[in-house]
C-alpha cells in the first residue's frame, strides 16, 4: 500500500492539482500480468497510470473522473476501481497519480491504493460487496420486522422509531456502498 498524501498534507495546499510518482521494485521473474492495481473511492478527480521501467509503455490505467488545472476543468467521480496490469517482466514499475481537488474540503486521497495479485484483489472486492449486501439486508429486514410489530401494536412507538432508524441506516448503506 502507498499513501502519497500522508506526509504532504501539512505543507501543501488543500486545493489544487498535483502529480505523484511511486517507483515499485518487483521481485525478479515476476510477470506483472498477474498483478492488479486497486484504488478505493476518492472524493476528487484522479487518474492512475502504471508504466513499465523507465516509462517505456503503459501497463494499466484507472480513471476516477477528469483531473484538471482549474475548477472549471475538473470532473470528480466517487467510485472504486481496479485494473489488471499488462505483461511485463522488468524489475520495477512506476505508478503515476494525477489528482486535482477543487470541490472538496480536503485535498488528496484518504485511503491508499493496493497493488497485488489479481485474484486477491478480485476476492477482496467481492468480499467487500457481500459484506455491504449483508449489512444492508440485516438492517432492512430488521426495519420491516419492527414496522410489522408497530402495525400490530400501534401504542409501541419504540418499534416505529427503531424501524425508521434501521430503514435510514440501510438506505445510507445502500447509497454509500455503491451496491
Amino acid at each position: 500500500n502507498a499513501e502519497p498524501t500522508a506526509t504532504l498534507k501539512k505543507s501543501h495546499p488543500q486545493q489544487g492539482y498535483a502529480t505523484y510518482a511511486l517507483k515499485v521494485l518487483l521481485p525478479k521473474n515476476l510477470d506483472t500480468k498477474s498483478l492488479a492495481l486497486f484504488s478505493p473511492e476518492v472524493s476528487t478527480a484522479a487518474l492512475w497510470q502504471v508504466y513499465s521501467e523507465g516509462g517505456k509503455r503503459e501497463l494499466g490505467q484507472i480513471v476516477q473522473g477528469t483531473p484538471g488545472k482549474s475548477a472549471d476543468t475538473v470532473i470528480p467521480i466517487w467510485n472504486s476501481l481496479s485494473t489488471p496490469l499488462a505483461s511485463n517482466t522488468e524489475n520495477s514499475l512506476t505508478i503515476l497519480l494525477h489528482i486535482s481537488a477543487y470541490r472538496t474540503r480536503g485535498g488528496g486521497i484518504v485511503t491508499p491504493p493496493t497493488l497485488g495479485l489479481k485474484e486477491v484483489i478480485a476476492e477482496n472486492t467481492a468480499l467487500k460487496f457481500l459484506l455491504n449486501v449483508a449489512i444492508f439486508s440485516i438492517l432492512f429486514i430488521t426495519a420491516i420486522y419492527h414496522l410489522i410489530i408497530f402495525i400490530q401494536r400501534p401504542k409501541d412507538k419504540a418499534s416505529f422509531f427503531f424501524a425508521c432508524f434501521c430503514a435510514s441506516v440501510s438506505g445510507r448503506q445502500w447509497l454509500t456502498s455503491r451496491m
